[in-house]
């Protein structure tokens, strides 16, 4: 069957993709909190929503609790994902 996706390559896949995100999010909070504090109220506004949050400091937990939870979340969602396509694939033929 050619059209399977390998499960655990996807959610690797995107565990790995997830993880980068959120690292990448902390990091530019750390550089540049002011900045990213600014994008994220123009980005409520355009959306007609009232800015409510406020970015707190960069913290180093926070950091490695954020990726890694990103990282299992992206990775379970892959798997589901990709079991779900295999699933419904041997129903359809």
């Amino acid at each position: 069957m050619a059209d399977k996706i390998n499960p655990k390559q996807l959610a690797l896949t995107l565990g790995i993709l997830a993880g980068a995100i959120h690292l990448i999010w902390v990091i530019c909070i750390g550089l540049f909190q002011d900045s990213v504090q600014t994008a994220l109220n123009w980005i409520f506004m355009l959306h007609l929503l009232q800015p409510v949050y406020i970015i707190t400091g960069f913290d180093w937990m926070s950091l490695i609790v954020l990726t890694i939870i990103a990282f299992l979340g992206g990775y379970i969602s892959g798997w589901v994902v990709a079991w779900l396509y295999n699933w419904s694939g041997k129903r359809v033929k």
